[in-house]
């Protein structure tokens, strides 16, 4: 039997890995917008550099400059994977582990109006200036589905455990 400490330990990593697939597969979709769109493929994550690098690490997303386009995928990764270990905590919080899904989505678009209309602006102007809302919105309605798919996936594959089960829950080995 595995304590509290165990199972928080245990969430965790699941939250942390959760959100860091959900990043890598809101990063791509991003990409490809942004490469469909012409504004190339590398104007998300340099962008996202200019929070710590300033307005010179976006050079119109064109051209991949290494030190931007890794600060700004180590910085999407990073908050990703806090984001991940933040929902999954208040899914067991709230005790709402069947909602996981639908929960994600709505997160993963809460998450966007915060980060368009707060967190962008104050952060970096320059990446306010040139981030496209509806773009944004849908990125993160990816994120959240893709947060959702992925606990998801690690709860099917653990079964029924004490990881998965909230307080007072109560599971049935099922046999064949």
């Amino acid at each position: 039997m595995s304590s509290r400490r165990d199972t928080f330990a245990l969430t965790s990593a699941e939250g942390l890995l959760a959100g860091a697939i959900a990043g890598l597969v809101m990063t791509v979709f991003m990409m490809l917008w942004d490469g469909l769109t012409g504004d190339g493929i590398w104007t998300m994550p340099q962008l996202i550099a200019t929070i710590v690098l300033g307005p010179g690490a976006y050079e119109a997303g064109t051209h991949f400059l290494a030190g931007p386009v890794l600060t700004g995928f180590a910085l999407h990764e990073l908050t990703s994977a806090a984001m991940g270990l933040f929902f999954v905590m208040l899914l067991r919080l709230l005790k709402m582990n069947n909602f996981a899904l639908g929960g994600a989505l709505v997160y993963g678009l809460v998450s966007g109006v915060v980060a368009e209309w707060w967190l962008i602006p104050i952060l970096s102007e320059t990446m306010a200036r040139h981030t496209e809302p509806v773009q944004l919105l849908a990125g993160h309605a990816i994120f959240g589905l893709a947060l959702g798919t992925a606990y998801i996936w690690m709860a099917d594959r653990a079964g029924p455990s004490t990881l998965r089960k909230n307080e007072g829950d109560h599971y049935e080995e099922q046999t064949n």
